[in-house]
């Protein structure tokens, strides 16, 4: 019989990362032979930014309620083709269960293996502190506990160093997505453990795996693909903006945009707002150029071979500048200070680069979860 294992990661949210990185390890797990489940555990806090009506923002800012009505016929499709998402290629436990509300503890009995990861679980400013079920607090100490790619991509609270280094002692095989992380956790907060730097479990799949499963098919039309997240640099959004529009002009192509409003300037741009993690996919897989200040967007860019071009943006520059650094791209993001900068297409040494690293991944997985391979 076949090993059970219990994943616990942000799947429910309404983001492209999350949701991909969620079906990638459950994917990558169930190659491996291991009958795999997502627990169904959501943060009820973190959900509030998914809301249609955000009530929450109305006192203090008002303009938000005429936002959501502008947006919601977008807002509605978008949790649609999430919730689709998720009924077709997620496994999920029958029950959910509420952080900090709902005990996990009975899943001892459902599963041998349990994993939390990858996306910021470990990111104590999107949690809203330290959230224990994320570090694996609830699972006994018979039961195999691994930590996949959780990125903790800031330094947190003194406060919180006992709750984390005695729950991070806890896991039996330790791995994170960045590479400060690693130390991090060994010279700030002295765990005396060894801690792995692995992938986004988004870069172990081949690319041919994504167009199988998700059908991705292959559309006539070309285009500019711009995914914008929101960043309090307004300077670097303006960058975004003006790069897709002289891109757009040098090679008469057409701009499809995600963003959290539609945008003036680019008034003759497809605003694309309410597609699922599979559309976006297939937004990547089809365009022509792809600008992004997104670490997941950038990931399927390099994944699907196309020419593209990272901003950085606050937060989260450090993992993408990584990934970049890592298989020698670096000259892809973008910076106003030089021309240097390149929107140059994936080679194949950087493909080789890449696969390299994914073998170091596996390798980590392999040996957590007791394979062998042939």
């Amino acid at each position: 019989m076949n090993k059970k294992i219990g994943i616990i990661t942000f799947h429910a949210a309404e983001n492209f990362g999350s949701a991909l990185q969620a079906y990638a390890l459950q994917k990558i797990l169930q190659e491996y032979g291991f009958d795999v489940s997502i627990i169904d555990a959501i943060l009820d806090l973190d959900m509030q930014q998914y809301n249609i009506f955000k009530t929450y923002l109305y006192l203090e800012h008002p303009k938000n309620l005429v936002r959501d009505i502008l947006h919601f016929s977008y807002t509605k499709k978008r949790k649609t083709n999430f919730k689709m998402f998720k009924e077709q290629y997620m496994k999920l436990t029958p029950k959910k269960y509420h952080l900090g509300i709902d005990s996990l503890e009975e899943l001892n009995s459902s599963f041998d293996i349990f994993v939390c990861g990858s996306d910021q679980i470990w990111n104590l400013n999107c949690t809203n502190g330290f959230v224990p079920e994320y570090f694996l607090d609830f699972v006994k100490n018979d039961r195999k506990k691994i930590s996949y790619a959780p990125s903790m991509p800031c330094e947190i609270s003194p406060q919180y160093y006992e709750k984390v280094r005695r729950s991070i002692n806890r896991i039996d095989y330790v791995s994170v997505r960045e590479k400060q992380t690693v130390k991090y956790l060994c010279e700030s907060l002295k765990i005396d453990k060894n801690i792995s730097n692995v992938l986004d479990p988004t870069l172990l799949l081949d690319k041919n795996i994504y167009i199988d499963d998700f059908k991705l098919v292959e559309d006539n039309e070309k285009y500019i693909f711009v995914y914008m997240l929101y960043d309090d640099n307004k300077r670097q959004m303006n960058k975004v903006i003006d790069l897709a529009l002289e891109l757009s002009k040098n090679k008469k192509l057409k701009v499809k945009y995600v963003y959290m409003n539609k945008i003036k300037k680019l008034k003759d741009a497809e605003f694309v707002l309410g597609i699922g993690p599979k559309e976006f996919l297939e937004m990547i897989y089809n365009a022509e150029y792809v600008i992004t200040n997104s670490f997941h967007a950038t990931v399927f860019s390099i994944l699907f071979e196309k020419s593209f071009c990272v901003i950085k943006r606050i937060g989260s520059q450090s993992r993408m500048i990584e990934l970049l650094h890592m298989i020698e791209m670096e000259k892809n993001l973008y910076s106003d200070s030089t021309s240097s900068w390149t929107m140059s297409k994936v080679q194949d040494n950087n493909i080789l680069l890449l696969d390299t690293e994914k073998k170091k991944s596996r390798l980590f997985l392999e040996k957590a979860l007791e394979i062998t391979i042939d």
